[in-house]
């Protein structure tokens, strides 16, 4: 009966949701902002529990070599531009507790003092918060003369395919012909 009401409890405290559309990995991105939400937590409070059940993080690429991002206040969603090329832990997990606090509520007025006591020193180990970049796999390339021959082959067995069928429906309408011209040439209403 205990461990139904602790799955129970951790079903209901869904941390957050990552979309990742960068080539860092996810889990390593996923596992640095679980821990920095679970720091900030302490420090302001909990989310509200539909923040914490519908938290999205969307992660993109950002147009210059520099962190930058946004959420609304009193939401649930936020998005966060990372450089491509070198990204610091420090920043990331530094813009992420900016949004989180916008999502929290706050404006800018009320948090501008709040980003000179954030300590992001835990970030820096590397053995539990690696930050690694997704392995590109090669695409296979496809040989274009031979995906035009099948194609050509698929397209004759069609052209075939829709010969025959006007061929059937030709003999038909030859033989509705030849009943026709058959059955006026007895009444008179045509001419042999």
């Amino acid at each position: 009966m205990v461990i139904i009401r602790k799955l129970r409890s951790l079903k209901n405290k869904r941390t957050m949701k990552v979309k990742n559309k960068t080539q860092w990995l996810t889990r390593d991105l996923k596992r640095i902002l679980c821990e920095a939400l679970r720091r900030d937590n302490k420090i302001e409070g909990e989310l509200t529990e539909w923040q914490r059940k519908r938290l999205t993080v969307e992660i993109v690429h950002a147009r210059y070599n520099r962190v930058s991002g946004y959420a609304w206040y009193n939401s649930y969603l936020m998005r966060l531009r990372v450089p491509k090329e070198k990204l610091l832990k420090k920043d990331l997990v530094w813009l992420f507790i900016h949004e989180l606090t916008h999502i929290r509520g706050y404006k800018h007025k009320s948090i501008t003092r709040k980003w000179e006591i954030v300590n992001c020193s835990w970030v820096e180990d590397n053995e539990k918060y690696p930050l690694g970049k997704k392995v590109e796999r090669p695409k296979p390339k496809t040989d274009l003369q031979l995906k035009r021959y099948t194609h050509v082959l698929k397209m004759i067995s069609k052209k075939e395919t829709a010969l025959k069928r006007l061929n059937n429906s030709l003999k038909r309408w030859k033989k509705k012909q030849k009943y026709y011209e058959k059955v006026l040439i007895t009444v008179g209403k045509l001419e042999e």
